[in-house]
């Protein structure tokens, strides 16, 4: 297995871009922080009064699970256990 160089993960981010990174369409297309009220309603974080680790973004945890479900599918129907273990 080759090794990647310093600078490969940026080449490599550069040629998926050029090649029309489906991600990045999704990011243009989808207004993710429409989300973030119903987010951070849902996860309940606290005020921080107490102090300790910031909570993690609610929109960066929710966009791999929306690409997902977006680009792999759900063939499931809605009911089937399969499809609330993927959610």
């Amino acid at each position: 297995m080759r090794q990647a160089g310093l600078f490969g993960l940026l080449d490599h981010l550069k040629r998926l871009s050029a090649c029309g990174d489906p991600l990045e369409e999704l990011g243009r297309i989808v207004d993710f922080d429409l989300f973030r009220p119903t987010l951070a309603g849902a996860l309940a974080y606290g005020d921080g009064a107490k102090g300790g680790r910031p909570p993690y973004d609610p929109v960066a945890m929710f966009k791999p699970n929306f690409d997902t479900l977006t680009f792999r599918g759900v063939k499931k129907s809605p009911n089937s256990a399969d499809f609330s273990a993927a959610i």
